[in-house]
């Protein structure tokens, strides 16, 4: 079988991400700005398209040095367990990398506030999902996808109000997927013809609200929910849906 290889590096007019704000929020109706403000989640995204696309191994060290420009710090277990407490529980798991950072904020009162956050790419069984999509066919050609979908988690933290600690305000995450577009077809060659494959690499990128900043809405008051996940990610190929893959939350 011949086999093609070339690459889709402008990949947003390709695969385009569907917001899907009713799917992922609940009953809770955010602004459109709460889906589209996420600048160190866009640094994360960026080096998984990148490394996904120039097929380059990611390590631990890759993304440490990668990432320190969005002011992450790859940390371990201990240590923020060391910093938040038992309310770190919740951030652990299998095969998971995490990554630390702290921002300061001003209250209502004028008073600084420094906000914890935790940002965590996994690739085990419960933050990486596989999808294998048979498109139609005519009898001669047909089209593939094969998809791995990550799930990327953000934790927000501010002070526990009995001043003791932190609390975890809140729980997003974006769905990342690889997705590896096959046509299937024959190539005549005289009385003969040959199987033929030619693959495009493509990614899709959607977010949860307040990926990056829930902090600033809980000071102000504004009505968020503790967990905005997505509970699952659509799709979408040139502006058609080819499938739908469920996220952590849509398995739990």
């Amino acid at each position: 079988m011949k086999r093609t290889y070339f690459y889709a590096l402008f990949t947003g007019i390709i695969l385009s991400a569907a917001l899907g704000i009713s799917a992922c929020a609940g009953e809770t109706n955010y602004p459109f700005s709460s889906y589209l403000d996420h600048p160190v989640g866009d640094k994360i995204a960026a080096y998984l398209e990148d490394t996904f696309l120039t097929e380059t191994p990611r390590t631990a060290e890759s993304m440490r040095s990668t990432l320190a420009e969005a002011g992450l710090q790859l940390t371990t277990e201990e240590e923020l367990s060391a910093i938040l407490g038992e309310v770190a529980a919740p951030i652990f798991g299998d095969d998971r990398n995490y990554f630390y950072t702290e921002r300061t904020f001003k209250a209502q009162n004028g008073q600084e506030i420094v906000s914890p956050a935790v940002y965590v790419y996994g690739t085990g069984e419960d933050l990486r999902f596989t999808e294998y999509i048979r498109g139609e066919t005519d009898g001669t050609t047909w089209d593939s996808f094969d998809c791995s979908v990550y799930d990327v988690l953000s934790f927000q933290f501010l002070p526990a109000e009995n001043g003791t600690g932190y609390e975890c305000i809140a729980h997003s995450d974006f769905a990342f997927a690889e997705v590896i577009y096959a046509e299937h077809g024959v190539e005549y060659n005289g009385q003969s013809s040959d199987p033929v494959t030619t693959y495009t690499r493509l990614t899709f990128t959607q977010f949860a609200p307040y990926f990056d900043d829930a902090v600033t809405p809980v000071l102000a008051e504004r009505d968020i929910e503790p967990d905005m996940r997505l509970s699952e990610t659509d799709i979408i190929l040139g502006g058609v849906e080819i499938g739908t893959v469920p996220l952590s939350r849509g398995r739990e």
